[in-house]
């Protein structure tokens, strides 16, 4: 049990949590527009894709990151917004290089980031 009484959770397989954040991208870009994309991965820092501390996976606002949580700026995931139109095969190879991108920054240690 945790300090706030929910179950610890057990940290996914690499290819599960890498499946999570590919969905967790799709569904932004399904919702969003060319222009709100581009600001989205390109431009600002503003919105962080997050993974918590029970491993769900979403895109939030930078002030909007729960405390223990681990996130990472969607501009630092290399999302190619050309491939992401194209669609199909594109697309997937696009989400799945941003996944990976994002999954190698979550799975190093506290103490090769600082």
């Amino acid at each position: 049990m945790d300090e706030d009484g929910t179950r610890r959770v057990e940290r996914p397989w690499g290819y599960q949590l890498r499946a999570r954040i590919a969905a967790a991208l799709e569904k932004l870009v399904g919702h969003c527009n060319h222009q709100q994309l581009v600001y989205a991965f390109s431009s600002s820092n503003r919105f962080h894709l997050v993974i918590d501390k029970h491993y769900h996976v979403y895109v939030a606002q930078r002030d909007a990151i729960p405390s223990g949580s681990f996130s990472t700026p969607l501009v630092e995931l290399g999302l190619d917004i050309s491939a992401v139109e194209l669609g199909d095969g594109a697309k997937r190879a696009a989400l799945e290089s941003a996944a990976q991108t994002a999954q190698a920054k979550f799975g190093r240690p506290e103490w090769w980031v600082s």
